[in-house]
């Protein structure tokens, strides 16, 4: 049975929520998923090629898809790179690239090496280019900015892998189209959608995002909840007017309901309860929210949330005690790496 090896590259603490939608997305053609938490990656293996594309229209949590061509599994912390490199001559690379084309090698050294990844790469296209002038009688050329094929090769002191970047026409799969303003504090859209995948919003019920920001929360649910609408405030009218032009760019802005107020006061401003609360609250290093905030708009949340609904939150402080201590029930809480910052996905139950 032909067995396809891929990996999959996410935000570091969101692997087994990529692990959760490829094996819904793909079903059976799955024979295997392994990730290790916080390393931003995940490998898995399909029987049947077919679901690639698949894989690459649909997948929302993933960043890059890299198809494994040849790995060798290292059990000293250092290795040798020349024997590794040598090593590739066993790889039919004329099925994937022809001399026509163009290619380059990126690099992600995550062991302790003397060559720098620049010097590696150099390394590994000289011998990709020697392994196809033997073939083919020449070679392709390296270009570095938007060529044919990208391979990707990854240093570890576990194993050596090297891969053809099949993400697509996409830079990364982060990108999504309908991002026309960008807010300063930008949330990426493949952790909103791994907390829509969380909260798991049933369609046809009420979604509310209390610091909506540019919308992307809101938008990563409406494209698959066609028969929900959506709630988002801001105190920012800059960016309230952001979110309604992302909105109308992603073709849901008709389900939008987005409002300039406090999110402190949300419960002041809707007589009904809301099932689904889906937020992000703003950290990074210039941005403090302090335990009176905090209070506040839990508070506020405690008096819209329907008796057991869901909120999920992203949060750099540690919210837990405020939140029991107003009522609620933490049902699951962890990490994820943002740049140098830890934040934490937490849901919240009442």
């Amino acid at each position: 049975m032909l067995v396809i090896k891929l990996l999959l590259t996410t935000v570091p603490g969101l692997e087994k929520i990529v692990a959760r939608e490829i094996r819904s997305l793909l079903g059976d053609s799955i024979t295997e998923v392994h990730y290790s938490s916080l390393s931003g990656r995940v490998f898995c293996c399909v029987k049947d090629d077919n679901v690639i594309n698949l894989l690459c229209r649909n997948v929302k949590t993933v960043e890059k898809i890299y198809l494994i061509l040849h790995e060798v599994r290292l059990n000293e912390e250092t290795c040798n790179v020349n024997e590794l490199i040598s090593s590739l001559s066993s790889i039919p690379l004329h099925e994937y690239i022809s001399p026509f084309m163009s290619f380059r090698v990126s690099v992600n050294k995550l062991a302790t090496m003397e060559q720098t990844s620049s010097e590696l790469a150099r390394l590994l296209g000289q011998k990709i280019i020697e392994i196809l002038e033997k073939h083919y009688g020449f070679a392709p050329t390296v270009i570095l900015d938007n060529p044919d094929v990208t391979f990707y090769a990854e240093f570890s002191r576990k194993h050596f892998l090297l891969c053809i970047d099949i993400t697509g026409y996409k830079v990364s799969l982060r990108d999504r189209g309908y991002k026309v303003y960008i807010h300063p504090s930008s949330l990426n859209p493949i952790i909103a959608y791994s907390m829509f995948i969380l909260a798991n919003p049933s369609n046809g019920e009420r979604v509310l995002d209390p610091l909506c920001g540019s919308g992307t929360i809101l938008i990563e649910v409406a494209n698959d909840l066609c028969g929900s609408d959506f709630i988002g405030i801001d105190i920012n009218f800059k960016h309230v007017l952001g979110a309604k032009t992302n909105a109308l760019a992603a073709g849901v802005y008709s389900r939008m309901h987005l409002i300039v107020s406090d999110a402190t006061l949300m419960d002041k401003l809707f007589r009904v309860k809301i099932r689904y609360i889906i937020s992000n609250l703003p950290y990074g290093i210039r941005i403090r929210l302090s335990k009176r905030f905090l209070r506040r708009f839990l508070k506020a949340l405690s008096n819209i949330i329907f008796p057991g609904g869901i909120a999920c939150l992203l949060s750099l402080k540690n919210i837990r005690d405020i939140a029991e201590n107003l009522g609620f029930t933490v049902l699951d809480q962890f990490r994820i790496r943002q740049g140098d910052v830890y934040p934490r996905i937490v849901i919240l139950t009442r």
